[in-house]
């Protein structure tokens, strides 16, 4: 008999002096209102691309909120309440970004992580238009700084990793470059461009070449690869995928160009590593992820990783991961999942991160110093930067 009976109604029940039928119906009674007691989810939605060229960013921000996820339930959820994720791939068209965000809301989550890149501005600001609360581990557009509302972001903005990258070829010494950049993510490239033009040129330092291409079409890598040979620079800056830099890198070095590489944010990814081979050996990107092996923290971070997915954690993969942290802990301090409270809860604040400290100020918008990886034996080796 089950154990929601107490002992004097179990011995009513069996001594057959209440009828079968009302039996039956107080067991079926009684194990309803225990269900109803159980807490319900907290459901929370994803965005982002995971499908199709480039899908790896989209791929490593599931799984670290994947992993954020686990870590959380196996300690008992949010107040006793497990945490539930429900997935949806925009495919990189903002158009089905807009719908997947609107189909989120409408399943009442109660955020949204992502979506994931910058050129995914319009669908952001019609989400938010139609009541979503968005928060993205990786968008660094400038076009949504300083603003009231419901999106919340993890990247710091695009000119500081054009910061970053200005200073690591200063102290290179390097005197001219050409950018190589991908007109499919605009949004991104062309403001990581602007600002990097801004930092870098000056009367010794100067910007030989911009050449666009999109990383869907094969010839245009080859094209924009020709135009930057017909004044080789000492230098030549990728603001792309790590698939597109290292194809690029690839046809430079058959060529004989002998100068040095550097690659923005979006480009330190594990694909630079797989396709780029010897060709992007000695390459510097930025890199907003520099574990610091030392650290109990990331070292656990890391190992967790590696056991659930049998890869390596990339930049995507630990913002993903700090974000929905972050998100969870806000959740459970207010013990509520009202979008609005959980904004001003968490903006205007400091934060612990697993590499150090950040702050959200209070509009949302995140500040945090970038490091950058160097790629040795192919493979990343991380440190910090701080800007002079």
């Amino acid at each position: 008999m089950p154990e929601i009976f107490s002992s004097e109604l179990k011995k009513i029940l069996v001594s057959g002096n209440i009828p079968r039928v009302l039996y039956i119906i107080l067991i079926l009674f009684l194990a309803m209102s225990q269900t109803a007691c159980k807490p319900e989810p907290i459901v929370l939605g994803f965005v982002g691309t995971l499908s199709g060229r480039y899908s790896q960013l989209g791929v490593s921000s599931r799984d670290g909120m994947i992993l954020a996820v686990d870590e959380i339930n196996r300690d008992g959820g949010i107040a006793g309440r497990t945490v539930e994720i429900v997935v949806r791939n925009d495919e990189g068209d903002p158009e089905m970004c807009v719908r997947q965000i609107l189909e989120l809301n409408n399943l009442g989550v109660a955020a949204i992580l992502g979506p994931l890149t910058s050129n995914m501005e319009p669908a952001i600001r019609e989400g938010l238009a139609r009541g979503a609360f968005l928060l993205s581990p990786t968008v660094s557009t400038d076009k949504l700084t300083g603003l009231d509302d419901l999106f919340i972001r993890f990247n710091p903005v695009t000119a500081s990793q054009s910061r970053t990258v200005n200073g690591l070829m200063r102290e290179d010494g390097i005197k001219n470059v050409q950018i190589l950049y991908d007109s499919s993510n605009a949004q991104y490239t062309e403001e990581v461009m602007k600002s990097f033009r801004t930092a870098y040129a000056d009367d010794r330092h100067s910007i030989l070449g911009e050449h666009s291409f999109h990383g869907l079409h094969k010839t245009d890598l080859e094209s924009a690869v020709r135009k930057t040979l017909e004044d080789p620079p000492e230098a030549v800056l990728f603001i792309s995928s790590g698939t597109d830099a290292a194809l690029m890198a690839q046809l430079l070095r058959r060529s004989g160009f002998q100068g040095a590489f550097y690659g923005s944010e979006w480009t330190q990814t594990k694909e630079l590593l797989t396709h780029g081979g010897g060709a992007v050996e000695g390459m510097k990107a930025v890199s907003p992820y520099f574990p610091d092996v030392s650290s109990t923290e990331i070292t656990r971070f890391i190992d967790n990783y590696r056991t659930r997915f049998m890869v390596d954690p990339d930049f995507a993969s630990y913002r993903s991961y700090e974000t929905a942290w972050t998100l969870m802990q806000i959740i459970g301090e207010l013990d509520a999942t009202d979008p609005n409270r959980i904004k001003n809860a968490m903006v205007d604040r400091h934060y612990s991160g697993l590499q150090g400290d950040f702050y959200i100020d209070s509009f949302g918008d995140a500040h945090r110093s970038h490091g950058y990886a160097v790629v040795v034996d192919g493979q990343f080796e991380f440190y910090s930067y701080e800007e002079p």
